[in-house]
């Protein structure tokens, strides 16, 4: 009799939870953590002036820059001192959205950053201290929830499309040339029985790593 009070206690405790939560309280607050050895220092706690939902759903860091995805937008945090500054917030120039709950997928490597949008990625350059839209990543199918996953390395971008092929998924890579980028592969998964290929991916060097349901999987490129 014990049991089933407590279950009844705990599925009451989770139903008020969320039907009182705050309007921004899913917004997170990513941390900077330096290390100048062998220990982590904690830095700086990103914040941001709009109150934004989701804040460091994804995140990625390259040199005195930092990109944090939130709830249909996406920002950039510069390094002065110990401090890191807002100093822009990314937008597709069409309005498009996310289109999931968990918030924009983003990365950025040098000058250039790159955000996924809902069967899209944008490909943004810093110039100055303003950060300019250059320009918007698509493919044909539109069931392929192309965007879901963005890697930017170099010259290449790399974006999952974890739906295409009938749920086994794709990673399609871009090169730049110039200021235009260009489709220069797909990546299909090596096996049949493999699904949602491209959901996250990772790259050093030559290597890129990609996740599959419960597992994960290595290229050498």
């Amino acid at each position: 009799m014990q049991k089933k009070y407590s279950i009844q206690i705990f599925v009451i405790f989770i139903f008020t939870f969320f039907v009182f939560l705050p309007k921004n309280s899913y917004a997170n607050e990513p941390k900077v953590w330096f290390t100048p050895e062998e220990n982590w220092e904690f830095r700086s706690k990103l914040t941001i002036s709009d109150g934004s939902a989701l804040l460091g759903r994804s995140i990625s860091i390259s040199g005195d820059y930092a990109i944090v995805g939130a709830l249909d937008a996406a920002y950039i945090f510069r390094r002065e001192g110990i401090d890191w500054i807002e100093e822009e917030r990314l937008l597709p120039s069409d309005g498009a959205g996310c289109g999931w709950m968990l918030g924009c997928p983003v990365s950025i490597s040098g000058d250039y950053a790159v955000v996924g949008a809902s069967d899209s990625a944008y490909v943004f350059k810093r110039e100055g201290e303003r950060w300019i839209e250059q320009i918007k990543l698509t493919i044909d199918d539109k069931w392929a929830d192309f965007g879901k996953s963005v890697l930017i390395s170099g010259s290449y971008v790399f974006i999952g499309a974890p739906e295409d092929i009938l749920f086994h998924g794709a990673i399609y890579i871009f090169k730049r040339n110039g200021t235009s980028w260009e489709e220069k592969d797909k990546l299909i998964p090596y096996s049949n029985d493999e699904m949602y290929f491209g959901q996250s991916i990772a790259i050093s060097g030559n290597y890129l790593v990609y996740n599959l349901r419960r597992r994960g999987i290595a290229f050498h490129l």
